[in-house]
């Protein structure tokens, strides 16, 4: 083409020179003979007009040698580099004129190396696309859409050689990893949408973990708010470490198992408050069952053990609003116990089983005594036998104990603040003592 245009502007020159007379034909004759010898040996001298033609086989040897370098395993510059050798092969082919006998198997030539060339373009600048979509992965970029379209302009671009025999195998592998990639992009596409889901639902369990821990009493309502931090966390921990909210997940899931753990704690103190306060209850029920039962020994040391349970009862739990009055309730039924015990004690050494001297009911009112049928027939006896036989020691002993028994049971009048009555074994007051100051 370059050639071409060198003989149009000759001839354009030599069309310029005016024409005046003889003269002027004889210029332009001579100027067309020297045109006409000009432009004879410009054509004499172009590529592959006489003689042999070394423009083709140099043409197809850098064509054959560009085209051996090219492979599967071929990276970008091998392949740029076998571009511009089969270029400069076709531009040695187009070197060659027209009017050449060589110039219709140039043009067979050039055909076929420049779809070669157009083919190595092709498989250039997909690989330059793909080299884009890498540094946006490789940049941890999120324009989805960007990379996206990068992949499938690369493999578009090579489809057409799938159906080339020369590029069909690098078309293949170079198809298949992009595609590999883009199914990767997708699935990192759609893991970050997931991710992004299951953070902000994890956000939004943490919300209602953190209002039902406010308003938590119970252990049964502890061992919800630990069961909604436990979902919580459990989407957190379904988030996959190449999004691009992982580091904010890490720091969520330490703060929520914190909380998790916080709540636990909550929640066994609860169960064990729980646990000890109904323990509490039951053996306060045994105790009240005994004091039913004048047994105020077993009354005293079931108050004692419902008392000890009582106090363990954590101060900042919930059950402890129930238990804390209980203390001083339990501490004041423990007391009555151990004085009912105490009176027990002394009642059981006055009416002395061995003796069958009387039997004794205490009540809120007063502490009634009964004597047996035994005890006064012997008292009787006794003091009519030793005023029979004049025997004084017997009637004074026998009056000291009945002054002692009498001071015995005013002292308990007096240290209980009741009234003691004492009743024959007939059930007939015989006598009260009534508590002094």
């Amino acid at each position: 083409m370059l050639e071409s245009k060198k003989e149009n502007l000759l001839k354009s020159w030599l069309l310029k020179i005016p024409h005046q007379g003889a003269l002027g034909m004889s210029i332009a004759g001579a100027a067309t003979g020297v045109a006409i010898v000009v432009a004879s040996s410009y054509a004499l001298t172009r590529p592959c007009v006489i003689g042999k033609c070394s423009a083709i086989p140099q043409a197809q040897q850098l064509a054959t040698q560009a085209l051996s370098r090219v492979s599967v395993s071929s990276d970008e510059p091998e392949i740029v580099s076998a571009k511009q050798e089969l270029d400069e092969a076709i531009a040695t082919l187009n070197a060659i004129p027209g009017w050449s006998n060589y110039r219709s198997e140039a043009q067979t030539l050039i055909k076929d190396y420049q779809h070669d060339s157009d083919s190595l373009k092709a498989i250039i600048d997909a690989t330059q696309t793909a080299d884009r979509a890498i540094l946006l992965v490789q940049n941890s970029s999120t324009q989805w859409e960007e990379m996206r379209s990068l992949w499938q302009n690369a493999i578009a671009t090579l489809q057409p050689l799938l159906s080339e025999r020369q590029w069909q195998a690098i078309a293949q592998v170079k198809i298949y990893d992009y595609q590999k990639n883009l199914d990767a992009l997708q699935n990192r596409n759609n893991a970050q949408k997931t991710a992004n889901v299951k953070l902000q639902t994890a956000k939004e369990t943490a919300l209602v973990a953190q209002m039902r821990q406010n308003s938590a009493q119970t252990a049964s309502d502890w061992q919800q708010v630990s069961s909604i931090w436990q979902t919580a966390l459990q989407h957190l921990r379904e988030i996959s470490p190449q999004t691009s909210v992982y580091q904010e997940t890490r720091q969520l899931i330490k703060v929520y198992t914190s909380e998790l753990l916080s709540a636990g704690m909550r929640q066994r103190q609860e169960e064990s408050a729980t646990n000890l306060y109904q323990r509490a209850i039951e053996q306060a029920k045994r105790a009240q069952n005994a004091e039913t039962k004048q047994q105020w020994s077993a009354a005293a040391s079931d108050w004692r053990i419902a008392l000890t349970y009582i106090k363990q009862v954590t101060r900042q739990t919930f059950q402890y609003r129930q238990a804390e009055p209980l203390i001083a309730t339990y501490t004041l039924a423990l007391d009555r116990a151990m004085k009912y015990q105490q009176i027990e004690g002394i009642l059981t050494k006055i009416c002395d089983k061995n003796s069958n001297i009387c039997s004794y009911t205490i009540d809120e009112r007063a502490i009634k005594i009964q004597l047996t049928s035994t005890y006064t027939q012997n008292v009787w006896d006794t003091a009519l036998q030793a005023r029979a036989n004049g025997n004084v020691q017997i009637q004074i002993d026998l009056l000291n104990r009945l002054s002692s028994l009498e001071s015995t049971l005013q002292n308990l009048s007096n240290n209980l603040g009741k009234r003691v009555e004492v009743y024959n074994s007939e059930g007939r007051l015989i006598t009260v003592y009534e508590p002094r100051q």
